[in-house]
């Protein structure tokens, strides 16, 4: 049995192609479901987004965690990678980065700024459009689940010996 995305083309009832893996490991799978043991049995639901769905929450976030320049065409917005800058900053300053960034320095394209969440490397979110009259705008952020932080190096288990 195949789940998630992976799945959908195993099945074959996906054909369009989201820009990931999931559609040329389905079909390779699925031309080669002769070789691999044991009978494929149908699945109910494959649930498309299998690691998104593991960890997923939204929250709000009111108008001195956000700057955005042009609310109209930036919002909504739905899976954005998350872009961390390499610098560590206090929270509740998205507004004034935001204003910095377009006035002071210039920065012709349209920004969107957020603070206020706890995002890592490889997490997503989703925008929705402002909410009046709170000027709260919704967040939902997918993130993918690991046991530990893997930008973080680790020791191995084993002891590992070069000779």
């Amino acid at each position: 049995m195949f789940s998630g995305g992976v799945g959908e083309y195993v099945y074959r009832r996906e054909s369009r192609d989201f820009g990931d893996l999931g559609r040329r490991l389905g079909l390779a799978l699925s031309k080669r479901l002769d070789r691999l043991p044991g009978k494929l049995l149908p699945a109910g639901e494959c649930i498309r987004a299998t690691a998104f769905g593991a960890s997923e929450y939204s929250v709000q976030l009111s108008g001195n965690t956000v700057y955005i320049s042009q609310p109209g065409e930036l919002l909504p917005r739905r899976n954005l990678q998350v872009l961390q800058p390499p610098v560590k900053l206090d929270g509740d300053v998205a507004n004034t980065l935001g204003a910095i960034l377009k006035d002071d320095w210039h920065i012709e394209s349209e920004l969107l700024v957020i603070d206020g969440v706890a995002l890592r490397d490889f997490d997503y979110i989703d925008l929705g459009r402002i909410r009046m009259p709170s000027h709260t705008v919704p967040v939902t952020i997918k993130s993918l689940v690991f046991s530990r932080d893997p930008r973080v190096p680790h020791e191995h288990r084993r002891p590992h010996h070069h000779g």
